[in-house]
């Protein structure tokens, strides 16, 4: 069986995570459901729109994945353009845990007096607005935003409400078919 028939990216679709093939259904959650125990059965039934060769081309995926080297995915240019955040389409696993990285921005007495904040509020809310326009470009998913902002994953969909994001980056045209498929 070859996974890239049934696992493919789309920037539109999950905020670009892999999915299983004609369905918003990511692979980590066919994973999640394996890891709990669950029976292939089982997760068909939870699942109909997946199937037994579905959910054994998510585990081979995953396999590909942990041999650590760079993996093209079906749906993503060849010609090292990405078409999804290079996140999505790349593996580049290393055993160490990556050095956070730290970003300076100028900021004057004069800007934190107009805007009611101290330095430490200001960065705060610097923080979350990068993490919020980079889920807003589909850069990066709710989990990594909420990472980045220095909060629980909930904390930060709940946060989108103040800037008029949805959390699930869907609009009612992308949600009528998951709800026929329900």
């Amino acid at each position: 069986m070859n996974w890239s028939d049934y696992i493919t990216v789309d920037p539109q679709v999950c905020h670009g995570r892999a999915c299983v093939t004609g369905t918003r259904i990511p692979v980590s959650v066919v994973l999640d459901n394996l890891a709990e125990g669950l029976e292939v059965t089982e997760i068909c039934a939870s699942y109909p729109s997946l199937s037994r060769e579905a959910i054994r081309a998510a585990v081979a995926y995953a396999a590909e994945l942990s041999h650590e080297r760079v993996l093209t995915l079906p749906g993503q240019p060849t010609d090292g353009r990405s078409a999804a955040p290079a996140r999505l389409g790349r593996v580049e696993r290393s055993p160490r845990r990556r050095a956070a990285i730290s970003v300076t921005i100028p900021c004057t007495e004069e800007l934190l007096l107009s805007l009611k904040e101290s330095r430490a509020e200001f960065a705060t809310e610097a923080r979350l607005l990068l993490a919020v326009k980079l889920y807003e470009l589909n850069r990066i998913s709710t989990g990594m935003a909420a990472q980045l902002a220095g909060m629980t994953r909930v904390q930060f969909m709940l946060a989108l409400d103040r800037y008029g994001l949805s959390p699930f980056g869907l609009d009612p045209s992308e949600i009528k078919p998951d709800l026929r498929n329900a």
